[in-house]
């Protein structure tokens, strides 16, 4: 219930932030509104906000487009407070010859504009590739200059050539091993994502992340609410299993069909042969009331990744300001 405000003008040229307290959950709500645009962030009575939005999806576009400083900019705008990067965003740079200095470029204009760089991402696959080890080491240092506190680096992409799983983990667990170690070392911690056909779902992720666990102290989880239904399983399942140990989140939605339509979109298919859909968030099968629920009640204070795959501009900007708030309401 909102029981105060101030000064929240219709439209504005400049940033005005207005204050609402809630006192049934013993928060503030920060009303944002710049050009006519208007955003929600909820902050708890010591200032630090209840949930924390960064652009993941477009943003190395926008990167590409207008330069990393003003595609900062362009991600404040939207109402994001940090950035996720992709690694093919540092080779954007074509005044360095070297990515720990573009790494380090990156930082000085994301504290600048105090945009933090709250993960960097790296898409491999480490099955039968001793090299990616070696360049996931390097991908540590990278995420070291940037100052992210996270690698976050996928572990399988594919088939495998349709080896089975036990093969799989076998060849892939003691690769990852040796780069959250070498990241340990550098104040860098590796998470993992619920992703692909092999480490995905309660089961088939559990075996790697409860391995990995027991031999690296510093070691964590990217869930990602839409990644989860590729398994034909739900976040909220894997939320309530790894609960303890989830320290950044994904979001997209995804609508599950038995057969095929002819809506356009993004397809794909699941482990056990449906469809599924990209919709705006909130709006397909994942059930973020139960998986967000779960999230605030583990204590989460992490940010949260925008991944929809919506097209850019639009519908990508209209959904993630309408999912702040939708989101946002579900910690209430």
């Amino acid at each position: 219930m909102i029981i105060e405000s101030r000064n929240v003008p219709k439209r504005s040229d400049k940033p005005i932030i207005s204050t609402f307290y809630n006192r049934y959950n013993n928060c503030v709500v920060v009303f944002y509104c710049r050009y006519n645009v208007c955003t929600y962030y909820h902050k708890s009575q010591s200032g630090v906000n209840v949930m924390k939005f960064a652009m993941y999806t477009y943003f190395g576009g926008l990167v590409r487009d207008f330069g990393f400083e003003e595609a900062l900019k362009k991600a404040k705008a939207i109402g994001f407070s940090g950035v996720e990067i992709i690694d093919f965003t540092i080779s954007l740079d074509k005044t360095s010859d070297s990515p720990i200095k573009t790494a380090k470029k990156y930082r000085e204009m994301a504290e600048r504009e105090g945009m933090p760089i709250v993960c960097y991402s790296v898409g491999v696959s480490l099955y039968k590739a001793p090299e990616v080890t070696e360049a996931l080491k390097l991908h540590a240092e990278v995420a070291a200059a940037l100052g992210s506190p996270f690698l976050h680096h996928t572990l399988c992409l594919g088939s495998a050539g349709g080896a089975g799983y036990e093969d799989v983990l076998a060849d892939v667990l003691p690769r990852a091993i040796e780069v959250a170690d070498y990241a340990k070392k550098l104040g860098i911690t590796c998470i993992y994502e619920d992703q692909g056909m092999y480490f995905n779902g309660v089961e088939g992720y559990g075996k790697f992340f409860n391995a990995i666990k027991q031999r690296c102290d510093d070691v964590g989880i990217c869930c990602d609410f839409g990644n989860i239904l590729f398994a034909d399983c739900g976040a909220p399942e894997f939320i309530d299993a790894f609960h303890n140990d989830i320290k950044h989140v994904h979001f997209k939605d995804y609508l599950i069909l038995k057969e095929k339509d002819d809506r356009e979109g993004r397809w794909h298919t699941t482990k056990q042969g449906d469809y599924l859909l990209g919709m705006p968030t909130g709006q397909g099968s994942v059930d973020f009331k139960k998986g967000f629920e779960l999230l605030k009640r583990a204590g989460y204070d992490g940010f949260v990744s925008a991944e929809q795959e919506l097209d850019f501009p639009e519908p990508f900007i209209t959904d993630t300001k309408q999912a702040m708030v939708y989101l946002n309401g579900l910690f209430e």
